[in-house]
């Protein structure tokens, strides 16, 4: 081989080469090497002797830079499954990152969209990538892999943090809060953990959980001044502890031996150090104590009536202000799980001790099953494999190792078939693979098919007042525990702070009964809220069955309701809460929110709806009713039920007609008041009380002019021709309006005392009435509103009730009027 021919071969294995790491690497190729060409062969010179040619020494190759290594990928979040608990619901995280909740939901505690209580999980809506789940009383968070927060449910004291104190049925964000690796949430309040070692709270700061002077409640997160270095927070009842990473532990809030600052006197809104307790490595917070892990073991401070300080005491005088140790935990503590008066630990082993007041369903080794106060650790019997644990007020739940998930107790877990000789209750095999159906969330948009225009009038549950406005929307204030405002809110709200009914703007008649409230839409169809038997709700849903009705009524005891709708062709469709309602006659019950067709009743113009009984007023102003006889409902001599209508003897020419639990009352004859039914408050009218003897049709004696009456639980009033109104009955908060200091029965109709107020005197006559179980309510001739009684025009200031306006006579119900009712429905022209 030629010199020549051997540079050419090493060019070519360089380029080569240089080839095969571009390929490798990926990165583009460098610019190409040049081939040597072969000499130019020159022009012979004369006489000149041929020579070889000169070799041409190649150029180097460009030299090839080294791949640029691309960053490393962060790694993916560790999503870990949870559980959280609260006051009548629960929430489920799966590693997925997606929530489910099942339970109560009048405020919207599962997020769902709707205010719809529900017996089996459903999706959170909207919410995906949840690292961490947190429930408080009546409220929830997430915190995001972003780390921010949403929150939904209850926010009476902006607990969600969005700015709101509206309840919320979604998740909406908290406001200006980033980079949250933590939460924890109390009751009505909730704080957060940051990145950077501070921590932040929102929500009721009554006492002082906002860690401030200021005692007063934010809907936006507020930053607890002069607290850094923070590993770890835990909230309870009303107070917060957080663990520093220093391993020492503060605590604020509700201020007594909660807080264990020993005897150092100071306010408890700052964060103060727990005495005597160094090192620690974990912390938990209950309703009035709270726990600490340290390396020489478990430590707990605060009340102990049930003996949750696990030291082997109980008793209000056994609280301790000052951390002690809490014997026969076990080696392993992973997690420090208090809610209440009582205690657990979920130890490495999968094994769970608890103590304190057990009486949520919990199943202790070596503890008789009547013992409630557990003063030592005591073990779960038959688990050995516990991932995690949430216990709430009511039971708790156990993610087992292998996924499956098992609850105990009472609370609302969503098990279709519950065996109570079990330990556990299994909730699903394997959470990961629990699904819940999305639930349908109502709108009623205003139909062209409308034919009724709004009468505006008022109509009252047991602690509620609801009326139609001229716009055809629904406004109701008063007691919401049930749902039964319609606006997605278990808040009390007096009449200047009532609220609108979800989604109803063509509203033409409302009734109200109990903790229920039904609307007839100006379409004919009807939607109710409230307690409903099996169905609680926060927000109107419709009811099956009934089309072109033109009047309804709603009645019931004892929680128990049912209601009944006129239709155009003067027939009835009713509906109960329960299957076995004589109300139904016969006919197939399906669910509290489907109406059946009442056989052979025809030729209906009003109706009234008690207790397992109607009544009603036909074309011909007769009265006949049918159901159940009991009391005397029926107005017969006689305790034989009816499926079909029976007529009332001795009435006729009858114009209004109304009726609650087990009495009704027809106005006929022009004027004339008739009540029958049961007697034991002197309700009917006939001057005497009779618990045992119902009392047939009697006309009430003092009662003249009449055009309506209203009944309610125990009392009857009736509103007169000449705008006065008339009471009688039941009167121990002054529900008769008569300013009758006395808790006797008023035996005999006695004028409400209109003009005893100069505001509402100055009003005008009632143009319509309303009556509660302790209050009535009457809207006057210019609209206004005046209340008496245990009144639900102001709200209560405290848990027991009190602090509602009362008052033997009529006063202003601030902030809302009325269009004054009209007799009729109104066709729409």
């Amino acid at each position: 081989m030629t010199r020549s021919t051997t540079y050419l071969v090493l060019i070519l294995a360089a380029a080569l080469a240089a080839g095969a790491c571009k390929k490798k690497s990926e990165e583009p190729a460098p610019e190409p090497v040049a081939t040597p060409q072969a000499p130019a062969v020159p022009e012979p010179a004369k006489a000149a002797t041929p020579t070889a040619p000169k070799p041409v020494t190649p150029e180097p190759a460009a030299p090839v830079p080294p791949p640029t290594p691309e960053p490393a990928a962060p790694p993916p979040p560790v999503h870990t499954a949870s559980v959280c608990t609260g006051s009548g619901y629960t929430c489920f995280l799966k590693a997925a990152g997606d929530v489910l909740c099942v339970g109560d939901n009048i405020d919207g505690q599962l997020g769902d969209g709707t205010a719809t209580n529900r017996a089996l999980p459903t999706p959170v809506a909207d919410l995906a990538g949840v690292m961490e789940l947190a429930c408080g009383a009546s409220h929830a968070c997430a915190r995001r892999e972003d780390g921010s927060v949403m929150c939904w449910g209850q926010s009476w004291h902006g607990e969600l943090g969005c700015g709101s104190k509206d309840a919320t049925q979604t998740p909406v964000a908290v406001k200006d809060l980033t980079g949250v690796k933590q939460l924890a949430l109390g009751y009505a309040f909730s704080c957060a953990l940051r990145d950077d070692g501070k921590v932040s709270c929102w929500g009721l700061g009554s006492e002082g959980q906002l860690g401030r002077e200021a005692t007063d409640s934010s809907d936006v997160p507020v930053e607890i001044a002069g607290l850094d270095g923070v590993a770890e927070i835990a909230a309870g009842f009303a107070h917060v502890c957080a663990r520093k990473e220093s391993g020492e532990v503060l605590c604020w809030g509700q201020s007594d031996e909660r807080l264990g600052r020993g005897e150092t006197a100071g306010s408890g809104w700052s964060p103060m150090p727990v005495a005597n307790l160094t090192g620690a490595k974990a912390i938990g917070a209950g309703n009035d104590h709270s726990c600490a892990l340290t390396a020489t073991g478990l430590f707990c401070w605060g009340g102990n009536y049930a003996g949750e300080l696990g030291n082997g005491q109980k008793g209000y005088d056994q609280s301790s202000k000052v951390p002690v140790q809490v014997p026969d935990v076990g080696a392993g503590v992973q997690q420090i799980v208090l809610r209440g008066d009582h205690s657990c630990v979920r130890l490495e082993s999968g094994e769970v001790k608890c103590w304190g007041d057990i009486n949520l369903g919990l199943k202790l080794a070596d503890v008789a099953e009547d013992v409630r106060d557990v003063q030592k650790a005591a073990a779960l019997l038959e688990m050995s494999d516990a991932a995690y644990l949430a216990v709430g007020d009511y039971g708790g739940c156990i993610i087992r190792k292998a996924g499956q998930l098992v609850c105990f107790g009472s609370g609302n877990y969503g098990i279709k078939d519950r065996d109570y000789e079990a330990v556990y209750q299994v909730v699903a095999p394997d959470l990961e693979k629990l699904t819940g159906e999305a639930p349908v969330r109502y709108t009623f948009a205003p139909s062209a098919d409308a034919t009724l225009h709004p009468i505006p009038h008022l109509s009252a549950g047991h602690e509620f007042v609801c009326g139609v406005r001229e716009n055809g929307k629904i406004y109701c204030f008063g007691g919401g525990g049930s749902g039964e405002l319609g606006c997605g809110s278990s808040r009390y709200r007096g009449s200047s702070e009532g609220c609108e009914v979800g989604g109803i703007s063509d509203g033409v008649q409302v009734s109200a009964t109990l903790t229920q409230a039904c609307a007839l839409r100006a379409n004919g169809q009807v939607a109710c809220w409230g307690g409903m038997g099996s169905i609680t709700t926060g927000l109107p849903i419709p009811i099956e069955g009934v089309t072109g009705a033109t009047k309804l009524d709603i009645g019931g005891t004892a929680g128990a309701t049912e209601a009944c709708a006129v239709l155009a062709d003067k027939t009835v469709a009713c509906w109960a809460a329960y299957a076995n309602s004589s109300l139904l006659a016969g006919q197939t019950f399906v669910d509290a929110r489907t109406a059946v067709a009442i056989p052979g009743v025809t030729d209906v113009e009003q109706l009234a709806v008690g207790y397992d009984a109607a009544c009603y007023i036909n074309t011909e102003g007769k009265v006949l009713c049918w159901g159940d006889a009991y009391h005397g409902a029926l107005g017969r001599d006689t305790e034989e039920d009816t499926a079909g209508p029976v007529e009332v003897p001795r009435l006729s020419r009858a114009t209004h007609i109304a009726g609650n639990g087990y009495n009704f009352c027809v106005v006929h004859s022009g004027g004339k008041l008739t009540c029958w039914g049961m007697n034991d408050e002197g309700q009917i009218g006939n001057g005497k009380t009779d618990a045992e003897k119902p009392a047939l049709p009697t006309e009430v004696r003092g009662v003249r002019g009449a055009v309506a009456s209203v009944v309610g639980s125990g009392t009857t009033c009736a509103l007169l021709q000449n705008g006065e109104a008339m009471c009688w009955g039941s009167n121990p908060w002054n529900e008769c309006g008569i300013n009758d200091s006395e808790n006797d029965a008023i035996l005999k109709p006695s004028q409400v005392l209109r003009t005893q107020d100069p505001t509402v005197g100055a009003w005008g006559p009632f143009a319509g009435l309303a009556t509660g179980l302790r209050f009535g309510c009457a809207v006057h001739a210019d609209g206004n509103v005046s209340c008496w009684g245990d009144t639900p025009i102001t709200s209560p200031d405290n848990v027991l009730g009190t602090g509602s306006t009362r008052t033997g006579f009529p006063v202003p119900a601030p902030g809302i009027t009325f269009p004054p009712p009209a007799t009729e429905l109104v066709p729409a022209a």
